[in-house]
């Protein structure tokens, strides 16, 4: 008689190879999961700093020796208060929870849109978006963290926060958060907070997480980033008295002491809310020193300078701290009796000037030379 042979499988070593099957899967599922996380984590810490750039722009070198800013700060003069501001048309220019005038009667908030203010030569408003809207698994437009956090406009589950650091009542630095992997606000206990696992703990962390989990985190916009204080910023005369017939336009000696007729300001143009900073000349001196568009008076009348000699003054904008947000300024010289454009077609340059200032960076010294004649 003759047997087979039995090829088949013992319970036991069914059970082995099903044991190992689970465990790979499992190794697999956690490897799977981990790698998840990690790409959430990249994913969120990309779009914080897309919503940093966004806020406060970037500079752009246009062509040799030519520099162009934007971004919603160097636009709007101020940091969004959301990141619906940065993704879509605002109606509320300055934040103060009302819609601005729409004098055409066209639905939108006319003082927000894309402009040109004459007086500065500056373009001004809202021109974005700055930011581009995702479409999320509703087919909705946001613009959510790396874990896709639900929450609706305007922050779409992240924690947005801006301040006034400067304590000059203009916010100027933004605390941006993500909930993380648990899309919940850390745990108050330290002891709670320790048994979290490190995708679920808010993004970016709180100074001191392990004491205070639930405080702010360190800000990701800070003023040094959007704005600069002009207090000590030089503006350099150079008063001449001219003498010489040798040149190639002879000028005749006047033969006597000379002085500029006025006592001068600067006025400049920035943007501040979604407008050029321009304030109505005030009626007196005091009031004419509390304008932030409106330099330290300039007693230029004073100066006398002899014939044939080219005498220096300068002057600082502001002895005290004023802040002003980056970008394209402007600014004119204006008669400190009436207000009115200093015009003198023998300064070296015709108004307004043109300026753009970048954060962290040394304010240029201006130099005006003015031959008087």
């Amino acid at each position: 008689m003759r047997h087979s042979n039995y090829n088949g499988m013992t319970l036991l070593e069914l059970l082995i190879v099903v044991s190992i099957l689970s465990a790979t899967a499992l190794i697999a599922m956690t490897t799977v999961d981990s790698e998840h996380d990690a790409l959430n984590f990249s994913m969120t810490k990309q779009r914080i700093e897309n919503i940093k750039s966004a806020a406060i722009g970037h500079t752009l070198q246009t062509s040799p020796g030519v520099i162009a800013v934007d971004g919603f700060v160097a636009d709007m003069g101020r940091l969004p208060v959301s990141i619906e501001e940065l993704t879509s048309k605002i109606m509320d220019c300055d934040d103060d929870g009302t819609d601005e005038s729409d004098t055409d009667s066209n639905g939108i908030a006319d003082d927000c849109q894309w402009q040109y203010d004459s007086s500065s030569e500056l373009w001004h408003g809202w021109n974005g978006p700055y930011l581009s809207t995702l479409a999320d698994s509703n087919d909705e437009l946001s613009y959510r963290d790396g874990w896709h956090n639900r929450g609706g406009s305007p922050n779409y589950g992240w924690y947005f926060n801006t301040t006034d650091a400067n304590a000059d009542t203009k916010k100027d630095q933004l605390v941006l958060q993500s909930l993380a992997k648990d899309a919940l606000v850390n745990p108050a206990a330290p002891v709670d907070y320790a048994a979290l696992n490190y995708y679920e703990q808010d993004y970016p962390p709180t100074a001191s997480p392990t004491v205070t989990p639930t405080d702010e985190s360190e800000p990701i916009i800070i003023s040094a980033d959007h704005e600069l204080n002009i207090n000590a910023w030089k503006f350099v005369f150079h008063l001449i008295n001219p003498c010489d017939p040798d040149a190639m336009i002879p000028t005749t000696c006047t033969g006597s002491d000379l002085s500029p007729s006025d006592d001068l300001r600067v006025q400049l143009y920035y943007r501040q809310n979604g407008q050029i900073v321009d304030s109505s000349w005030p009626a007196t001196d005091i009031l004419r020193d509390a304008e932030d568009d409106l330099s330290e008076l300039f007693e230029l009348s004073t100066e006398v300078v002899a014939d044939n000699v080219e005498q220096i003054v300068s002057y600082d904008y502001t002895s005290s701290d004023l802040y002003v947000p980056w970008g394209n300024v402007s600014y004119v010289l204006v008669k400190e009796s009436d207000g009115s454009l200093l015009a003198d077609p023998k300064i070296n340059r015709s108004f307004p000037q043109h300026i753009i200032l970048l954060p962290r960076t040394n304010l240029p010294e201006i130099h005006i030379y003015w031959r008087l004649e």
